[in-house]
């Protein structure tokens, strides 16, 4: 099966709270706020390594092989059973990335 980044990255839990914090400033992020993600791809999973919000995106680095920048939005996902919210990322979309090592 083959997706997208964005196909993958969207729905992605950003925090077990209903907002997040700027790794940079410590703002914190809430339902609709814009931010980039810091993403790294390690043979074939990708975790989120950096939320910032859109005053501190432009200090961003690509660290190494696999890391991928995406722009996006604070989303706010819900669990009626077990009455729990969680922060994730809505409609994300690459900005920046650099090239997987050979064997991901």
């Amino acid at each position: 099966m083959r997706a997208t980044l964005t196909q993958l990255a969207t729905g992605l839990r950003l925090a077990d709270d209903a907002h997040v914090d700027c790794d940079d400033c410590g703002d914190t992020l809430r339902d609709g706020a814009s931010i980039v993600v810091r993403l790294t791809n390690e043979r074939r999973h990708w975790s989120v390594d950096g939320i910032f919000c859109d005053d501190c995106d432009s200090t961003r680095t690509l660290d190494g092989p696999g890391t991928t920048y995406v722009a996006a939005r604070v989303g706010v996902t819900s669990d009626g059973a077990t009455q729990s919210r969680w922060a994730c990322l809505v409609d994300p979309g690459p900005i920046a990335a650099t090239r997987r090592r050979p064997d991901d």
